[in-house]
């Protein structure tokens, strides 16, 4: 869009306008030049902040599930999970020993717990139904002192 269109647009847009030009000049700067390798990125560190993102989520539903995989516990969840990716070509799950033993308890233990407490906390959900659509019964009756 010319300057002269932007200059006709509600001061709103305008205002996104400039905030999209601001961006587009940001990152025309962040291109790479010819023969630059690009930034290295951390598999492990992906993969622990993609779980615990699904952490945070899966949590609005069993509130149980952040409590037992909190972002440190993603990310080891995450870097034993990418050591033995590496070391297997993705086949970790069909041999032992090793790293298969640190995923496993860097995964099994969180997850034991979550499982554990989730029912406990489903349990108290259903009790917590049930009583609520029991009749409600009047206060119990009270000796009451007589005058006299």
């Amino acid at each position: 869009m010319s300057a002269p269109d932007a200059a006709s647009l509600p001061s709103d847009l305008a205002e996104l306008q400039g905030l999209a030009a601001a961006a587009d000049a940001a990152l025309s700067g962040a291109a790479l030049l010819p023969g630059q390798a690009p930034p290295e990125v951390d598999p492990a560190a992906e993969l622990g902040d993609l779980l615990a993102l699904l952490a945070k989520i899966g949590g609005k539903a069993l509130p149980t599930i952040p409590k037992y995989f909190p972002t440190e516990t993603c990310r080891e969840i995450a870097a034993a999970y990418i050591e033995c990716a590496d070391k297997y070509g993705w086949t970790w799950h069909t041999k032992t020993g090793g790293p298969e033993i640190k995923l496993a308890m860097a995964l099994g233990v969180p997850a034991f717990l979550c499982l554990v407490e989730t029912r406990e906390y489903l349990a108290w959900q259903r009790e917590q139904k049930a009583a609520e659509q029991q009749p409600k019964m009047g206060d119990p009756l009270q000796p009451v002192a007589l005058p006299g």
